[in-house]
């Protein structure tokens, strides 16, 4: 893969560009010695096919969440940081393609040289007055491929800056959408609550009529009352998640946390969807991974830099020229313009030098070696991820449909108590405890389907979510 020279590309357009090429770097992406990628499914895979027909984050259907993420990725901090990284890894690049072609300065002098001798003596010693203009060339004849392969390392270095910006995206988009899904869980939990505590107050202050009717007892009284304050423990940590969360989503896209948020108004009221993301192939995992695709290419960047150390053994080659032209004024009679040149080819070979050239080339070897263990980690890392990601999807839909079924239950139930009332054969009372059944059930299965979504943008995240995103130029 070949990247534009970085002198016909600057600023937004370059990071444009790369951003593109990187996008179409559809190949397998090589791995180390010794790195087993599974070529089969993901052990916990359900068999669904890996699905990219979009921006992930807009599969529940919100346009809150939506609005959300798209503002965070165009806004936060740490992707403008991330894209002032990708300018500094293009500005090494294009300082070190530089190398490849020659150094040319423009010089210029100009002296007055005179003296008090007698003329006679002036003749032997005159005055002097020179103008001089020249053009000085310089270059570094690359045979051994040192300079080539620093220009590699520093390209490398710069698809892996980019890739960086992809990460952090992905990151932003992730963070967003688990915060405001806690936002909009713990509102709906907190409702729920609201709803049981007017049903529990109800059921309390019945119990207090039977006891001052003679028919109730003190302990049924006081077990309502526990059982409501023991609910009116649960709203403050619920408010606070409220106030956390809408912080950190404003702080996510670059707002101060305590501006309001106008994406928020009137979110929550929509049934979110349920998607169903497929995992794909493990193999194809690290063509979507921004940090896999990174590492390797710091592997690569790694095994060019030993490269160009390994070149620091071998003769190095210079050629330089000058050419100009002068005017000289001696003893105040002017002389016709002259030209001067000159050129010269010099090398340089390391004869003794302590063993520094020996110790570079091993240094540079156990970086790269670094950076290969680096690339493993990473891919094992995110084999890891997304196989307790599909776990934790997995078991937390088995929790929501058990959650469905026990509110599907107790919603029957009620219905035959609401029955037995309105015909007179039973009290408010059963039908009560039937209410707070049906609101208790609906709280579980809202943390059950809350829980649910969390890991499902977890195995978004695992999955190397946002393979669709445009390149993002800088503002």
């Amino acid at each position: 893969m070949k990247l534009p020279h970085p002198f016909r590309a600057r600023g937004p357009r370059a990071l444009l560009a790369l951003g593109l090429i990187l996008a179409g770097c559809a190949g397998p992406a090589p791995t180390p010695g010794g790195l087993a990628v599974p070529e089969g499914a993901f052990r916990h895979a359900e068999g669904e096919p890996f699905r990219a027909e979009g921006p992930w984050w807009r599969d529940w259907g919100d346009p809150a969440l939506t609005a959300l993420v798209e503002r965070a990725l165009g806004d936060n901090l740490d992707v403008r940081a991330a894209l002032a990284r990708v300018r500094q890894a293009q500005a090494g690049w294009a300082a070190q393609a530089s190398r490849q072609g020659p150094t040319v300065d423009a010089q210029g002098t100009v002296s007055d040289q005179r003296s008090g001798l007698p003329e006679a003596v002036k003749r032997g010693q005159p005055d002097v007055r020179a103008l001089r203009l020249g053009l000085d060339s310089s270059w570094e004849l690359d045979l051994f491929g040192g300079v080539r392969a620093a220009v590699q390392a520093a390209e490398l270095d710069a698809q892996a800056a980019a890739l960086g910006v992809d990460g952090a995206r992905l990151l932003v988009a992730g963070e967003t959408a688990r915060h405001y899904l806690l936002w909009r869980g713990a509102r709906e939990q907190l409702a729920l609550l609201d709803a049981l505590h007017e049903r529990l107050r109800e059921a309390e202050g019945l119990q207090a009529r039977r006891l001052a009717a003679g028919e109730g007892s003190a302990l049924a009284l006081r077990r309502a009352e526990d059982e409501r304050l023991a609910l009116d423990t649960q709203r403050p940590p619920l408010r606070t998640l409220i106030a956390a969360s809408e912080a950190r989503l404003a702080v996510l896209s670059g707002r101060s946390p305590s501006e309001a948020l106008p994406e928020l108004a009137g979110a929550g009221r929509q049934q979110l969807e349920r998607p169903r993301p497929g995992p794909g192939l493990p193999s194809e995992l690290l063509r979507r991974r921004p940090d896999v695709q990174a590492a390797e290419r710091q592997w690569r960047a790694a095994g060019a830099r030993r490269a160009e150390a390994e070149a620091q053994r071998w003769p190095r080659l210079f050629l330089s020229a000058l050419f100009g032209g002068q005017d000289l004024t001696l003893n105040g009679a002017a002389l016709a313009p002259v030209r001067f040149s000159s050129a010269a080819l010099a090398f340089r070979l390391p004869v003794f030098d302590g063993g520094r050239t020996r110790a570079g080339i091993e240094r540079a070897g156990a970086r790269e070696a670094e950076a290969e263990h680096a690339l493993q980690a990473a891919v094992l890392r995110a084999l890891e991820e997304v196989e307790t990601a599909l776990v934790a999807r997995g078991q937390d839909g088995q929790q929501r449909d058990l959650a469905e079924a026990t509110l599907a239950s107790r919603q029957a139930q009620r219905g035959h108590a609401q029955a037995l009332w309105q015909a007179g054969q039973t009290g408010r009372l059963p039908l009560l405890e039937a209410e707070r059944g049906v609101l208790a059930a609906e709280l579980a299965l809202s943390a059950a389907r809350h829980r649910e979504a969390q890991t499902t943008v977890q195995l978004m995240l695992a999955l190397g979510g946002g393979w669709s995103l445009p390149p993002q130029a800088t503002r």
